[in-house]
């Protein structure tokens, strides 16, 4: 789901959402700075549980709704953009992931789009950085349009405590609770009483829970990291820190300044880096062998070292973040967040440039790395400060990186 440059930046789309509720919007001004519109507004949905008929219709209906919710309007600047913003933008991979076929269950063709919410959550990301939002915003409306659909099941989960102690280390349960209640508004359907007493109930057990605007307290960073990568393990465990290895895994896309930013920042560690290994190996299967087999070098040693690949999407720093987690290391993902026109200027100042096509397919799978997923998670700006991911929560101020 390729993402579009436009030069129209991102306060400008803001301005136009962002307006008191007795002002009505330019709907067709917003719609020529959505890039998949036209596809929205050709893509039907099911007819019973979206009777508002297509994806553009349905959109427009969620955003007017939020606006008329009294609660937006008590929500700080920064807090009613992002719900706005995610309104506009939550079912952008609905068209891409259509799916219809015929339900015995119901006795009619049923309409459905699978996995469109996570598809729509990196498309925004994307979308938003090349608009120019700053990484707070792209958090916030990443987690947001990732989650948008879990909303509506989490009760129904074996571990419904599970799911709201994940989400409230993304964003706030307040916020999600208050996008589904309007994308329930948002549309025509003869459930729609039904799901409001539903999400209702969703917001006191997120209450009950404790989650509801503040994340979950977790002992310590290694109690958070088993509890949201391992099934079954209690919230309330107190575990001692890893005795192993630290693990500076970096990610970013190509040109973004990993190289530069890891002589500056980790001088004298080792490396792993996978251009370093393609200088003396063309077969990228044994690249990645001979990388792992260097990793497992520096962990059996307990020693300090920098993984240097893109790592721009979850599954490919899974990898390595568990390898790590078996040898009871310590990891910490530094992410650069450099902007889109400096990324592609830095890629042709290159010897080895990355074709643009190339490029473009790692900001289409991009998926910001999380707490969910590491010790510690930090974003890189262009001038090689660190600022905690997803630490606009209220939460308590995160430590700051370990010494090398």
């Amino acid at each position: 789901m390729t993402t579009p440059f436009k030069q129209a930046g991102f306060e400008e789309l803001v301005q136009f959402l962002d307006r008191p509720v007795g002002s009505p919007l330019a709907w067709d001004a917003i719609a020529a700075r959505v890039p998949w519109h036209a596809e929205m507004a050709a893509s039907s949905q099911d007819p019973v549980y979206h009777a508002e008929g297509d994806v553009w219709t349905h959109t427009v209906m969620v955003v007017e709704a939020l606006r008329q919710d009294p609660a937006l309007w008590d929500l700080s600047d920064f807090d009613r953009q992002a719900l706005l913003v995610t309104a506009l933008l939550h079912d952008v991979a609905k068209p891409e992931t259509r799916l219809e076929e015929f339900s015995t269950e119901l006795g009619r063709l049923k309409v459905s789009n699978p996995h469109h919410a996570l598809k729509g959550a990196r498309a925004s990301w994307a979308f938003l950085w090349k608009l120019g939002a700053d990484v707070e915003m792209r958090e916030r409306v990443f987690a947001l349009i990732a989650w948008h659909q879990r909303v509506f099941h989490v009760l129904s989960k074996p571990e419904p405590r599970d799911e709201f102690i994940s989400f409230s280390h993304l964003a706030t349960w307040r916020d999600l609770v208050m996008l589904a209640q309007a994308d329930n508004r948002g549309r025509i359907s003869p459930n729609t009483e039904e799901t409001a007493i539903e999400l209702e109930c969703v917001r006191l057990a997120a209450e009950e829970f404790g989650c509801l605007d503040t994340p979950w307290a977790f002992s310590n960073d290694e109690a958070r990291v088993i509890f949201c990568r391992e099934t079954g393990k209690s919230p309330f465990y107190e575990p001692r820190p890893p005795a192993g290895s630290r693990v500076f895994v970096l990610s970013g896309i190509p040109g973004s300044g990993k190289n530069t930013y890891a002589a500056k920042a980790f001088p004298g560690l080792p490396q792993v880096s996978f251009d370093d290994l393609r200088e003396d190996e063309d077969d990228p299967g044994r690249v990645m062998q001979l990388g792992y087999e260097r990793a497992r070098e520096h962990l059996r040693k307990k020693q300090a070292f920098v993984w240097n690949a893109t790592n721009t999407n979850k599954l490919m720093r899974d990898r390595i973040i568990s390898l790590a987690r078996s040898y009871d290391a310590h990891v910490e993902v530094h992410a650069l967040d450099t902007p889109y026109q400096t990324v592609l200027k830095q890629n042709r100042d290159r010897l080895a440039q990355v074709p643009e096509e190339a490029i473009e397919r790692f900001i289409d799978r991009w998926q910001p790395p999380t707490p969910l997923e590491a010790h510690q998670v930090f974003w890189v700006s262009p001038d090689h400060t660190l600022r905690p991911a997803f630490a606009n929560l209220g939460a308590a101020t995160a430590p700051a990186p370990a010494a090398p």
